[in-house]
């Protein structure tokens, strides 16, 4: 294909690094020559059905071997993998070929998924180390956070099991690491989040924030003109699904968590992070979410 591509960003010394160059970008016309790019080149994922999940065992590009879905969501799935490049267990995320039907969209995922991946390392962002199109499947490679003692990874896993509002402390010391994490990335070319919820803020073992999914799959949802995914205030069939249709026109971001003036169809800014945030904040106070600031859904 034409518009395979691939980006790849390693930080020396920081955790989670491998050892190689910082960045090391390569992109591929699709036609490999008989050198390294050969042994780079995309292959096959699973069968000729792209939405299709993998399975343990699957080797995506020769690069990633899959051993277990850990996450799925309205526009993709999450697995824990292991990176035989450099020997190391890694999250892949993927994202439905449907995103990629549009070169719009296409250009989109480009731009946020290298403004993540060219990010300098900082210790309250999850560090996306590889952005790649094989096969018209789009993949990110993020560092792995694997799941504490009682199974949390996220804000909201840390939400659902505590029995009251989050400890005073450790709620301002994650507020404080977000806000350091979010300023590093606004500082960096990441104009704003999008989409921050407690399921896009992860806690590592050692009780760090680590904030992901910078919006790469809202951008390119909000460049689609087909008809978005409906969804009831409450969440619908989907909880929290960040694409829906609000009485009209497409919105983005998550019902419950998105600023009034967003779901009237307003650009998302660093403003509606910040309410987004508010209601974060909210949660881990009260230890209960705000009802949805929604209009009637149709």
């Amino acid at each position: 294909m034409a518009d395979e591509w691939d980006w790849l960003k390693k930080v020396p010394g920081a955790p989670g690094s491998r050892g190689i160059p910082d960045v090391i970008p390569s992109i591929s016309s699709g036609v490999p020559d008989d050198g390294a790019e050969a042994r780079r080149a995309p292959v096959p994922v699973v069968g000729d059905d792209t939405n299709s999940s993998l399975k343990q065992g699957d080797l995506v590009a020769s690069r990633w071997r899959i051993e277990e879905k850990v996450g799925e969501g309205a526009y993709g799935e999450v697995y824990r993998a292991f990176n035989t490049d450099y020997a190391e267990t890694v999250a892949l995320k993927t994202f439905h070929d449907r995103l990629l039907g549009d070169p719009r969209r296409r250009e989109a995922f480009k731009r946020e998924a290298l403004t993540w991946v060219s990010l300098d390392w900082h210790p309250f962002i999850l560090a996306a180390t590889w952005a790649a199109v094989y096969s018209g499947r789009l993949f990110v490679e993020t560092d792995y956070i694997a799941p504490d003692e009682d199974g949390r990874v996220t804000l909201a896993d840390w939400l659902r099991l505590a029995p009251g509002p989050i400890q005073v402390i450790r709620a301002l010391e994650w507020a404080i690491q977000f806000c350091l994490g979010m300023e590093h990335a606004n500082a960096h070319g990441m104009s704003c989040h999008r989409d921050i919820k407690p399921t896009n803020i992860l806690i590592d073992r050692e009780g760090r924030v680590r904030i992901g999914d910078f919006g790469l799959a809202l951008d390119i949802e909000q460049s689609w003109s087909g008809k978005a995914p409906q969804a009831a205030p409450s969440g619908g069939e989907r909880p929290g699904r960040s694409v829906f249709a609000a009485g009209g026109p497409q919105v983005c971001g998550s019902p419950g968590y998105m600023a009034p003036e967003v779901l009237d169809g307003v650009e998302a800014d660093v403003l509606s992070d910040i309410y987004s945030f508010g209601v974060v904040l909210w949660q881990m106070a009260t230890g209960t979410p705000l009802s949805p600031f929604a209009p009637a859904f149709s």
